[in-house]
C-alpha cells in the first residue's frame, strides 16, 4: 500500500476535503515497511537475524490496521454514497500494474535462463495465473512463486473487497438494501454446480493418477461445463436482480464482488482448457500430472470463496448482518 499522504488527497479522494496528515502514522507505517523489506532481505547480515527482524512477520499486522484506518478516514464518503467498485479500481490500480510490469520482468529472466540451460520448474509457469489475478497468497499455491514478497499485496486486494462491504454494511444499515436481499432461487442451485465441479475435477485428477487419459478428459470437460453453466446462471441472474451497481451501496458491493468472482472462474476456465488440451495431445501423463494438480488448487480455491461470498451477500443480509 502506499504512504498515507495518497490516502489523504484529492486527486484520489475527490469527494474528500483535504484532511490533516496523521504524521505518527506516517512514521510507524514507514517503520513497519521497513522492517519487514529487511525480513525478505536474507542478505542483511546481523540485522536480518536479529530477533526484532525475525518477528516483523507482526509489523505487517500493525501496518494494515494502520493503512486500514487511514483508508477508511480519506474514503468514508465515497464508500457511504455507494462508490465500492472505483474504491476497488483505485485501489487495485495502485497495486497491479506495478506487479504485473515485476512478474514480466522475472518471467523474461527466467526464460532467458532457460535457454542458457538453467532448469526452471514448470510449477513456477503454472503460478503465472495466480499472480495475474492477485490471488497467489490466497492458500491454494504451496510454494513461494516469482515475486515472493508479492503476498502482502495479494492479501490486500482480497482485504480491500471485505473492507468496503462490511464498512457499507455497518455505516448505512438501514439504506442497505431497500430492494430486500438478493434471491435465492438461482443463486442455491448456482452454488451446488460450482461445488459440483470441484468433485468432477478431483475425479479427474484421481483418473489421471491411475493413467485413465479418457476418463480424465471427461472429468475436465465436465468440470469446465460446469463451470461455464455457472457464469451463465450468474449473468441470468444478473438480469433479473432489481437493482444494479448505481442503484445503491448493496448493488455497487454486490456486482463488484461477485463479477470479480465471476472473473476468477473465467481465468479458471481457460486455465482448466489449456490441461485438457495437453490432455487431448498426449502431453499430460501420470508423471506430469503436477500441471492438472496446480489447475485444480486454484479451481478449488474460486470454488471456496463462493462459499464466503454466498453466506456475506446472499446469507448474512437474510440474518440480519
Amino acid at each position: 500500500m502506499n504512504a498515507s499522504r495518497a490516502e489523504l488527497t484529492t486527486e484520489d479522494a475527490p469527494d474528500v476535503v483535504r484532511a490533516r496528515r496523521f504524521r505518527a502514522l506516517d512514521s510507524w507505517r514507514g517503520i513497519c515497511a521497513l522492517c519487514v523489506a529487511m525480513l525478505h532481505f536474507p542478505n542483511a547480515g546481523f540485522i536480518h537475524s536479529s530477533a526484532i527482524i525475525q518477528n516483523a512477520g507482526r509489523f505487517v499486522d500493525f501496518f494494515f490496521v494502520l493503512s486500514g484506518f487511514v483508508i477508511a478516514y480519506a474514503f468514508r464518503r465515497q464508500l457511504e454514497a455507494g462508490a465500492l467498485l472505483p474504491f476497488v479500481i483505485r485501489r487495485i490500480g495502485r497495486l497491479w500494474p506495478l506487479h504485473v510490469t515485476m512478474l514480466a520482468v522475472l518471467v523474461a529472466i527466467a526464460l532467458v535462463a532457460s535457454l542458457a540451460g538453467l532448469h526452471i520448474s514448470g510449477e513456477y509457469y503454472w503460478a503465472i495465473p495466480a499472480h495475474l489475478t492477485m490471488t497467489q497468497s490466497w492458500g491454494y499455491l504451496d510454494f513461494w512463486s516469482w515475486n515472493g514478497p508479492s503476498w502482502s499485496i495479494s492479501t490486500e486486494m482480497f482485504a480491500y473487497l471485505l473492507f468496503g462491504y462490511f464498512y457499507l454494511a455497518v455505516r448505512s444499515p438501514s439504506a442497505w438494501l431497500p430492494f430486500g436481499a438478493p434471491a435465492l432461487s438461482i443463486a442455491i442451485p448456482n452454488t451446488a454446480i460450482l461445488l459440483s465441479s470441484s468433485g468432477t475435477l478431483y475425479w479427474a485428477e484421481r483418473r489421471l493418477a491411475k493413467n485413465d487419459i479418457a476418463r480424465a478428459k471427461w472429468g475436465l470437460l465436465f468440470t469446465m461445463l460446469l463451470g461455464t453453466l455457472f457464469l451463465c446462471l450468474q449473468g441470468l441472474e444478473y438480469a433479473r436482480e432489481p437493482f444494479s451497481p448505481q442503484s445503491n451501496a448493496y448493488g455497487s458491493a454486490f456486482f463488484t464482488i461477485t463479477g470479480l468472482h465471476g472473473s476468477h472462474v473465467f481465468v479458471g476456465l481457460l486455465v482448466l482448457g489449456v490441461v485438457l488440451t495437453m490432455l487431448w495431445r498426449g502431453k499430460l501423463s501420470t508423471e506430469r500430472r503436477h500441471f492438472l494438480s496446480n489447475a485444480a488448487l486454484y479451481w478449488h480455491f474460486v470454488d471456496a470463496v463462493w462459499i464466503a461470498v454466498f453466506a456475506s451477500l446472499y446469507l448474512a443480509p437474510r440474518l440480519g448482518l
